[in-house]
This record gives structure tokens, sequence and C-alpha cells, in this order.
């Protein structure tokens, strides 16, 4: 099973988050229904203009509701931190 089937599976409705670091580096994240799909660190070269347009595309294609957050992260953040803030987020 993928991650998309694997987020979707439960059947509930489908959201998609783009979480921007804005303290401690400028990493950029996609979640769907609070799971991270993608991420980039542009400080290791990747693009984070990827991460948006995924983000873009899987509104599109699954149906889902946007939302863009911007975090102020810990100096010894991780993703699984980020997970826990979206998710407290969505509420």
């Amino acid at each position: 099973m993928d991650i998309i089937e694997a987020v979707l599976h439960d059947g509930s409705d489908v959201s998609v988050v783009l979480v921007n670091i804005v303290q401690n580096g400028s990493d950029r994240g996609v979640f769907v229904n609070g799971k991270l799909v993608l991420s980039a660190d542009p400080s290791c070269g990747e693009d984070v203009k990827v991460v948006s347009k995924l983000s873009s595309n899987l509104v599109v294609a699954l149906g889902a509701s946007f939302k863009k957050m911007d975090v102020s992260a810990a100096e010894d953040w991780t993703w699984d931190d980020v997970a826990l803030w979206v998710h407290n987020a969505q509420g």
C-alpha cells in the first residue's frame, strides 16, 4: 500500500497541508490527512518548489481541502513534531 492509499484508507475527508518552516530552517513539507508525503530541505540542495507543486496537484486530484501553515520550529525539530502541530491545528 503506498502513502496515498494509506492516508485515504479510512474514508474520511481529505486534507492537504503545505508547511513552511520559517525558523531554524527553510524546509517545506506536504501532509495528506496528517501524514507526511514529501519534504524538501533547500540547505541540502532539494527543491521546495516541487513540494508546493505536489500540494497543488494533490488538492486537485483528490478533491481535498487545502491549508498553508508557516511553522516557527525549535532548533531540534523533526517532521514528527511538525505532524503533531499539523494535527493539533486541524483540531
